[in-house]
This record gives C-alpha cells, structure tokens and sequence, in this order.
C-alpha cells in the first residue's frame, strides 16, 4: 500500500503536486482526507 492507495481519486494530482514541492524548514499545513478499507473518507 502506498500514500496513493489512501487518498481519494480526485485528491492524487494535488497530492503529487504538494510532493514535488517538498523543502527544508516548515511549510504550511494542509487538510488532507483519507480513505479506509470500506471506502469511508475522514
């Protein structure tokens, strides 16, 4: 399982993006949403 297999389907590319644009030092928090086993998100 990967960090792409949680996330919902619509949320990838946004993921990806934020990945690329990872840096040294702090950077501001974002909201991200998972998905379980039964499809839920939280």
């Amino acid at each position: 399982m990967t960090v792409l297999d949680i996330r919902p389907v619509e949320e990838v590319p946004k993921l990806l993006e934020a990945i690329a644009k990872v840096s040294i030092g702090f950077s501001v928090p974002e909201i991200w949403t998972h998905r379980k086993k039964m499809v839920a998100r939280f």
